[in-house]
């Protein structure tokens, strides 16, 4: 088993509700898991249940109410920004929509070489390296003369993982980085960031609400509902043997393989608990099928070991 090169650690972002200072939205609540080195955990969960702002806790890119997050067993939650910017070398993201990812009045190159003086490579070495990432990426080096908008947003995505790889980072975190795309450019995308992941040795964290995706690319999965772990492990027992309610109807949900496929689709009936007002119990339990009575209304479950990296948070798996 790789050593931890990320690890989460009782983490919490709670975001105070304008003009209620008692009034907080639990947008992540009490979450721990670890990214071991040279593997790709994905994270999924309905829209709403915390992903991104997970993400960008882990990044630094917002601060955390309470909890950690180490790199290299270096608690880097609280320190300054400053002390940041030297992780932002090992440390890099690449987000949803690559449209919004670029500055539209500069050239391709141009911000690509703001990263390179960023990071202290003289002009040199800066067009050295783009160029050879471009080259990597299966793009032109004429691109680098265009603007975004005279891309499509297959290119401006790939130029977007060049754009991390630029400093030679240890760690990617994608954020939904192909949601927007075709599903033919997506499968262009996640093989090229496969590729590069070996020739690099990444360790990245995957932000998905999509199971097929999450299912081709991770070695771990973790699965959100409102803030909370419900269940964690290596993906492929997890997508073989789902064990928490929420995860067999996220499953149920995948799409079929063969047209001749049967499914076994699970509809969630029920209301999702308001995140400024989370039940003290289990805040799955008004769309659960296997509701118990007494239990499930009353007590939080804790995510519990029930094989090997197998963790679920459910009382009719692992009863109190």
């Amino acid at each position: 088993m790789s050593e931890a090169l990320i690890q989460v650690s009782h983490l919490k972002k709670y975001f105070q509700v304008p003009k209620h200072k008692d009034l907080f939205v639990r947008a992540v609540d009490d979450v721990s898991f670890d990214i071991p080195e040279g593997e790709i955990v994905g994270v999924v969960g309905e829209s709403g249940c915390g992903k991104s702002t997970l993400g960008r806790c882990i990044m630094h890119l917002t601060d955390v109410t309470s909890g950690s997050v180490t790199y290299k067993g270096k608690d880097i939650s609280g320190i300054g920004r400053k002390e940041m910017k030297e992780y932002r070398r090992h440390m890099q993201m690449v987000f949803q929509n690559p449209y919004s990812s670029f500055n539209p009045r500069h050239t391709i190159g141009g911000t690509l070489m703001d990263v390179t003086k960023e990071y202290g490579m003289n002009k040199k070495e800066g067009q050295e390296r783009i160029v050879d990432l471009v080259g990597q990426i299966g793009l032109d080096p004429v691109v680098l003369a265009r603007r975004p908008s005279e891309l499509s947003g297959g290119q401006l995505q790939r130029l977007a993982v060049a754009r991390a790889l630029i400093v030679n980072p240890s760690f990617i975190l994608a954020d939904e980085a192909v949601s927007a795309l075709d599903v033919s450019v997506q499968a262009q995308i996640l093989n090229m960031i496969m590729d590069l992941r070996q020739e690099y040795h990444l360790t990245m964290m995957f932000i998905s609400h999509d199971l097929t995706v999450v299912e081709h690319v991770s070695d771990e999965v973790v699965i959100m509902y409102l803030g909370k772990v419900m269940e964690k492990g290596k993906a492929v027992e997890l997508f073989d043997n789902p064990l928490h309610p929420y995860t067999e109807a996220l499953m149920s949900a995948k799409p079929r393989e063969k047209p001749d496929q049967e499914t076994n689709r699970i509809i969630l009936n029920g209301d999702v608990p308001n995140a400024i007002n989370v039940p003290p119990y289990c805040r799955f339990c008004t769309r659960c099928r296997d509701f118990i009575p007494g239990v499930c209304d009353k007590v939080a479950p804790q995510l519990k070991q029930v094989s090997g990296d197998h963790w679920v948070a459910c009382h009719k798996i692992c009863p109190a």
